[in-house]
This record gives C-alpha cells, sequence and structure tokens, in this order.
C-alpha cells in the first residue's frame, strides 16, 4: 500500500522546491533555476498521472492541466536558452539565427516574468487541491499499474519507426522512475523495478534527442557546416543503435534483479 502520508509528504515537498525555483528564476534568470522548477513540475505530473491512471481521482488531471499553459511557457524559455547553448556547442556561426533565438528568448522570458504573481496563486491553489484529492492506493492497483506500463513501452520500443516514438517512451519512462522512487522500500522491493535500467535508457534517448536537435538547428540556419551535420548523423545512427540495443529484451530487464 502507498499510504495518503506519505504522498502528501512527496507532493508538499515537490511543491516547495518548485515554488522556491520558480523565485530564484524571477529573481536571477538562472537557467538552472528554471530547468529545476520544471523538474519538479515533471515529478508531481508524474504522480498526477499515476492516480488518475490507477482511476483513483481523475479530478485531479483537470487541476494538473489548469497549471500546465505556466510550464509550456517554461518550456518555450528553456528551449531558446538550449538552442544557444547547441549553436555554440557545435560552434553555429550563423549570426541571423543567433539573433533571432535571442529574441525568441527575450520575448518569451519577459511574458512568463510578468505574469509571475498570477502563475504563482495559480499554481499554489491548485497543487493545494491536488493534495486534498489524494487517497492512499493498494499494492494490487500498483502492481497492475506497473504491469500495464511496461506492456506498453515494450510495445513502443519494438516498433519499426522507433525514432517516432522514442520521446513518448522517455516521458513514460520518466513517470515509472519517479513514482517508484516515492514508495516505501518494502513495497518498492515486492513491486520492484530494475530502476537503474530505466534511467540509463532514458539518459541515452536524452542524448539522441539532443543529436537530433542540432542537426535541426544547423539545416535550418547554416548550409556553411554540411561536413558538421554529416557528422552528427553518424553520432546520431550510432546512438539509435545502441538505444536498440539496449531495449533489447526489454521486459525481462526491467524485472531482473
Amino acid at each position: 500500500m502507498l499510504s495518503k502520508s506519505s504522498q502528501k509528504q512527496y507532493l508538499k515537498k515537490r511543491t516547495k522546491k518548485l515554488l522556491r525555483s520558480y523565485h530564484l528564476f524571477n529573481e536571477f534568470e538562472n537557467p538552472e533555476d528554471l530547468h529545476k522548477m520544471r523538474l519538479e513540475f515533471k515529478k508531481i505530473s508524474s504522480l498526477v498521472t499515476f492516480l488518475t491512471l490507477i482511476n483513483i481521482n481523475p479530478k485531479l488531471k483537470k487541476q494538473l492541466n489548469a497549471i500546465r499553459p505556466i510550464f509550456k511557457k517554461a518550456g518555450l524559455v528553456r528551449m531558446a536558452q538550449l538552442n544557444l547553448n547547441l549553436a555554440d556547442k557545435h560552434e553555429l556561426t550563423d549570426i541571423e539565427m543567433i539573433e533571432m533565438q535571442n529574441a525568441v528568448l527575450d520575448n518569451h522570458l519577459m511574458e512568463f516574468r510578468m505574469n509571475y504573481y498570477d502563475n504563482t496563486e495559480k499554481l499554489s491553489r491548485s497543487l493545494k487541491k491536488i493534495n486534498r484529492g489524494i487517497v492512499r492506493i493498494s499494492e494490487k492497483d500498483i502492481k497492475i499499474f506497473y504491469k500495464n506500463q511496461i506492456n506498453v513501452l515494450a510495445d513502443l520500443l519494438k516498433s519499426a519507426d522507433i525514432e517516432t516514438v522514442l520521446h513518448e517512451c522517455r516521458k513514460r519512462i520518466k513517470n515509472l522512475i519517479y513514482t517508484y522512487r516515492l514508495m516505501p522500500t518494502k513495497l518498492k522491493n515486492r513491486v520492484y523495478l530494475n530502476v537503474d535500467y530505466l534511467d540509463e535508457i532514458q539518459e541515452e534517448i536524452g542524448e539522441w534527442h539532443d543529436l537530433a536537435e542540432a542537426i535541426i538547428l544547423f539545416e535550418k540556419h547554416d548550409s556553411k557546416h554540411i561536413a558538421n551535420i554529416a557528422i552528427l548523423h553518424i553520432h546520431s545512427e550510432i546512438k539509435l543503435e545502441e538505444i536498440q540495443r539496449l531495449v533489447n529484451h526489454f521486459k525481462i530487464k526491467v524485472k531482473a534483479k
């Protein structure tokens, strides 16, 4: 069983960290604080998805959707920051592209900061409502949840066109990791997931995704670096092969002790 009190304590901790990171980002515009804020939201979202899929309280999803636009805007800010980092990392020299990304970043950043107080109020209100809707979850329901999610992931990872499903797989894997880690040790041992294996998969997919984003930037904005594009494509293909090797016999490995 996953107790009501442990879930509430987890949500309270995540909420405190989320609001703290938002406050720090609003004050100092440190990209790391924005990253931390979005990470806490993803952990909260994973808990709500977990509860909703087990059909504990479908209304919790409504409260999550009420604040999701805030994190979509945060994601746009983060994406502009990452694009500039990719341009710097791979020595992308297209001045027009860099200026455009800076303008995009400034516009999203200004809107995001202007709405800070309204957003903070919305976040606090919705997260309190989510907290009130939490109930305990039986071990049986938890085991059914993980079994179903592993089956879905196994099917997705067998896709002939695996590149099109990797982002969805990474989101599902992160949800499994976040929810598994909030459970007490005894329950973890009875349910058992090879979290290190799952974490390795999502890390590999993340690295592949960064390469894919770099390729898009090069191909759209800088024809001078054809050689770099070719090299990135090679690295992307190698990474994809590594992922396919890693996820072979996924259902066995994810339950292996």
